[in-house]
């Protein structure tokens, strides 16, 4: 993904943080500000003498242009609150339709891709892999899972937060998807190459190998919880079909395609 989409969605996202940080002071504000209003005794200045003499009379005139201005605060208070309000939900859903678009460009970038775990590095520590390097091995292995791949882009090797935990992911874009949807289809045969056949030593480990579609954040969290949604609902099936995520209960039962955290609240609340 360029790194102005990247730019982009990070300054978008913290644009949202603050905004979100910004209605909820604003809300305890509003709430705090009439909520006083409320509780002035405003009826008891308009009380009346019996028989007022020039200076109660100046007072009660006093009081009741008191009260009305009063009045008038208050009513444009409550205006102007519901004003910014209006103001403020409208940045949020301007922020929020910026985010949608930013997912939209990323999704449709990632469809390109496969990202492959476990696939064994050629060289050690005291030589990085290049992008070329990493590009021929995933040819070579994709050719040794049945695949020929001729429409490609460009791979590389991806950065983990805990640099020990194994050989560094891959990311594969490919120029055509339907080469992409072939290399899925194939995925099963990754762990049964020889690993001297795609240029690795003989005692390279590939049986922890695996190829899965390349997905963005959003989704990738959104699978993450459709995966623990599954195993507290025993669902038999949780798949990524075309960058879309799908579960299933049983062989017998129909695909429920997931588009949002919002399904899983769902589906969750259904079940109980």
């Amino acid at each position: 993904m360029p790194e102005t989409v990247k730019s982009l969605k990070k300054q978008n996202d913290l644009l949202k943080s603050h905004l979100d940080q910004l209605r909820g002071e604003f809300k305890t504000f509003q709430n705090d500000t009439m909520a006083q209003l409320q509780h002035v005794p405003v009826d008891g200045m308009r009380t009346s003498s019996p028989s007022p003499d020039a200076e109660t009379t100046k007072s009660l005139n006093f009081l009741s242009s008191e009260y009305d201005d009063f009045s008038r605060f208050r009513s444009t208070a409550e205006k102007e609150f519901k004003r910014l309000n209006n103001c403020l939900e409208d940045l949020v859903g301007r922020s929020s339709e910026v985010s949608d678009a930013i997912e939209a460009m990323q999704a449709y970038s990632y469809q390109y891709n496969v990202k492959i775990l476990g696939l064994p590095e050629l060289y050690d520590q005291r030589k990085n892999e290049s992008a070329m390097d990493s590009t021929n091995l995933c040819i070579s292995l994709f050719k040794a899972m049945g695949v020929q791949v001729k429409d490609y882009d460009i791979a590389h090797r991806i950065q983990m937060r805990n640099a020990s935990a194994g050989p560094r992911p891959i990311i594969c874009k490919f120029v055509r998807r339907l080469i992409k949807n072939q290399v899925i289809d194939n995925r099963k045969e990754a762990p049964n190459v020889n690993p001297e056949n795609i240029g690795l030593p003989p005692n390279a480990d590939l049986t922890r190998i695996l190829v899965v579609e390349h997905l963005t954040p959003k989704a990738q969290n959104l699978l993450y919880e459709a995966k623990r949604l599954q195993g507290q609902l025993k669902f038999k099936f949780c798949w990524v079909k075309n960058s879309q995520i799908y579960l299933r209960k049983s062989e017998d039962t129909e695909a429920i395609r997931i588009h949002s955290l919002a399904d899983l609240t769902r589906m969750q609340t259904d079940e109980r």
